[in-house]
């Protein structure tokens, strides 16, 4: 019978059918999505060049004997920049496991684009933020970073928006100490990179000091004569009046050393107009080794003549 013909070919076309059948559902059984897309490794970077945008990230399909929970440190994610200048590249993606266990289905996108240019680098303040409040009674009372100013290096779009790098730091209720941190700099612009990487941090909380009030300020009214210097160029005749009445403040202490001789009113006679000289306050000369201030004189205009 016809059926029986080739029965050795057709036997053989069958096992292998069942076979591929088997393979197939057996890798099928087996083949896992990672759950976090990765972001590729550049290298072969020229150092004067820089990465205009983040390259997108590789979703990876795997299959694995193994039972244990892989992470992304199980993947070797690159793409390679030998010998590419400023410009726009679509750059193959090449994806390898350091785990003898799993073995690389495939991979999503196969290729990424790659956007150069130029490396622009520039120097820019660090600041300090701090947040949070210290223990009642105390006070911060210095801050000290290791270093002010960090370079930025990448693309130049990107750095001109760059005016700091800010350090938020949290203080929570402390009391006397001095506080020494390491921090990390970080910026939200892809693509930069910070150097130095870190910085250290010193901020000092000391008690408030009290302070003592004080004294309350008093004022005395003194007459106070005028007397025209002998090196004068021209002296006068007369003066209406001949003295100033003036109202100074200060310390008790010091006012009580005061009296109608301490004060002496003075001016220079070149300055009068019209026989009238408008009286200023610096024209009242005080001790120097108080501590008094001129609240008010009177009268305000001296009438002279020669």
């Amino acid at each position: 019978m016809k059926i029986f013909q080739n029965l050795e070919l057709k036997l053989l076309a069958l096992i292998s059918a069942i076979m591929l059948w088997l393979f197939v559902v057996g890798v099928e059984n087996y083949v896992t999505v990672f759950p976090e897309p990765i972001e590729p490794e550049i290298t072969g970077l020229d150092e004067n060049l820089a990465l205009m945008s983040s390259p997108a990230r590789i979703k990876i399909r795997y299959s694995t004997d193994s039972e244990t929970l892989l992470n992304k440190n199980d993947f070797i994610v690159t793409a390679d920049a030998t010998g590419l200048s400023a410009g726009e590249y679509q750059v193959p993606v090449k994806v390898d496991s350091n785990n003898s266990e799993v073995n690389i289905i495939s991979y999503d996108p196969e290729t990424i684009t790659m956007k150069l240019s130029d490396l622009s680098k520039k120097e820019v303040p660090i600041e300090l933020k701090i947040s949070g409040e210290t223990a009642e009674g105390f006070e911060i009372t210095k801050t000290k970073l290791s270093q002010n100013h960090v370079t930025v290096s990448g693309h130049s779009d990107s750095l001109s928006e760059i005016e700091s790098i800010n350090i938020p730091y949290q203080i929570n209720d402390n009391a006397n100490s001095t506080i020494t941190d390491e921090y990390f700099l970080k910026t939200d612009k892809q693509g930069v990179n910070i150097e130095p990487q870190s910085v250290m941090i010193e901020i000092s909380i000391e008690p408030v000091e009290s302070q003592s009030e004080p004294d309350s300020l008093q004022r005395k009214t003194v007459m106070a004569d005028i007397e025209i210097p002998q090196t004068a160029e021209f002296r006068p005749s007369e003066l209406l009046p001949n003295s100033v009445l003036v109202t100074i403040e200060g310390n008790q202490n010091d006012l009580e050393q005061i009296d109608n001789e301490s004060l002496t009113v003075s001016f220079d006679t070149n300055l009068v107009e019209n026989g009238i000289y408008e009286l200023k306050s610096a024209d009242i000369l005080l001790p120097a080794d108080l501590n008094l201030n001129i609240v008010d004189f009177s009268p305000e205009n001296i009438r002279v003549r020669f």
